[in-house]
């Protein structure tokens, strides 16, 4: 029998992989990657447990999201959130310092002085902010290799955005109008979408619909070994004869 908490474990990381994205973009600090949420997530988290705001690369490479990460993806990442207005260099620090920019940092200020002193206006979304950075920190860091094998970020956003489609909508497929509609993939182009999805295929975690006029995707055979036969509440497990 395959193990459903496998599945729980996949749905519940797309549905914080979306929200988290949804939130950022809501109080205007920008539609982020996978890779970019790894590193800003990571930041949000170590601003909260440290007495030193500033972080250096080594620091980065020894947290859950980013140890993996090699030099040249981590660098390319830092100079994104860098251009983004969301890190920015220490005046007074080594090269390979960061922080998170001011404009960040303003979201957990307090207002008052001594006893009168309260969390500013904007204290709720940097709470908010924290939340989700330890949600996608759960998710992210579990070892879903030996169910779905390694995938890049983008083949990641295309099946959690498949996985949200078919189980928010009790559906058995869905095309690829449809998962670009969700915030996953908001910002994805069309031959990088193109390119994720025939990976998938190869990888069997998606496959082709047959018979469809236009192009419907279900969930793999590699997929559908980690879900429950059968689902008194989802559409999702009765996988489509092909």
């Amino acid at each position: 029998m395959a193990d459903s908490s496998n599945w729980t474990s996949i749905a519940t990381a797309a549905r914080v992989a979306e929200a988290s994205r949804l939130m950022l973009v809501e109080h205007s600090l920008g539609d982020l990657k996978s890779g970019e949420l790894d590193l800003f997530f990571t930041a949000i988290i170590i601003e909260e447990q440290s007495t030193d705001p500033v972080f250096s690369r080594s620091q980065l490479r020894k947290q859950p999201m980013t140890r993996r990460k090699d030099r040249q993806t981590l660098t390319r990442l830092l100079n994104s959130l860098l251009e983004r207005g969301l890190f920015q260099r220490p005046r007074s620090s080594k090269m390979n310092s960061y922080r998170l920019s001011q404009r960040v940092l303003d979201l957990k200020q307090f207002v008052g002085r001594g006893a009168r002193e309260r969390p500013g206006p904007a204290a709720g979304v940097w709470q908010s902010l924290l939340t989700m950075a330890y949600l996608y920190q759960a998710s992210e860091t579990m070892d879903y290799t030996q169910i779905l094998g390694p995938l890049t970020n983008t083949e990641k956003d295309v099946l959690y955005a498949f996985v949200l489609v078919i189980d928010t909508e009790d559906k058995t497929s869905a095309t690829t109008g449809e998962v670009k509609n969700t915030a996953l993939l908001a910002n994805t182009g069309n031959a990088t979408l193109t390119r994720a999805l025939k990976s998938l295929v190869d990888k069997e975690l998606i496959q082709l619909v047959p018979g469809q006029r236009a192009k419907h995707y279900q969930l793999g055979r590699r997929v559908v070994e980690v879900m429950q036969r059968r689902s008194s509440r989802s559409g999702l497990f009765r996988q489509e004869q092909s």
